[in-house]
């Protein structure tokens, strides 16, 4: 029986297909918090993180590293077929003829690597070769490193990061 004057309402928060919708909302908007808004179409909001402070530094230890001075930097974000990037130069100097010698021995010149954390080799890279093909894995917090010495000296540092998506 309805009393004249006095409407009845029924409250809409308490009707379980509002609450579950309101459950929805409250977890699409955290996520799009968390993980930014392309991750609700699926696209990849990574991106590679800082370079460490210490590579530009004129020389010392660095990730794993040590620099003798300061060296130009190349950046590299993508990769070849299977995840492996190919690092080229510089070309050796002369290496079969000593450069001098002395009561100890004779010294020459070349070319080596030193492969920092994260990366590791598919070919080359030994000692006087032009070509040094690495893989390194996708995702990862930090860049991995590639220093190129010449006559022990820094010729040049790659900088090597993937994103989490992409070829395979």
């Amino acid at each position: 029986m309805r009393r004249r004057g006095v409407a009845r309402f029924r409250r809409v928060d308490s009707a379980p297909h509002v609450r579950r919708g309101m459950v929805a909302l409250g977890l699409a908007v955290a996520a799009l918090s968390v993980f930014g808004p392309g991750a609700a179409v699926g696209e990849s909001t990574h991106a590679p993180p800082p370079v460490p402070a210490c590579y530009h530094s004129s020389g010392g230890p660095c990730e794993g590293i040590f620099l003798k001075s300061a060296v130009g930097i190349s950046r590299i974000t993508t990769a070849g077929k299977g995840g492996v990037i190919s690092l080229k130069g510089p070309a050796p100097l002369q290496f079969k003829k000593s450069v001098s010698c002395g009561d100890a021995g004779c010294l020459y010149n070349h070319l080596n690597r030193v492969i920092g954390a994260g990366a590791t080799v598919v070919a080359g890279c030994g000692t006087n070769q032009t070509t040094c093909k690495v893989r390194v894995l996708r995702g990862s917090s930090a860049w991995a490193s590639v220093l190129v010495n010449q006559n022990d000296y820094p010729r040049s540092l790659f900088l090597l990061w993937l994103s989490p998506r992409g070829p395979r």
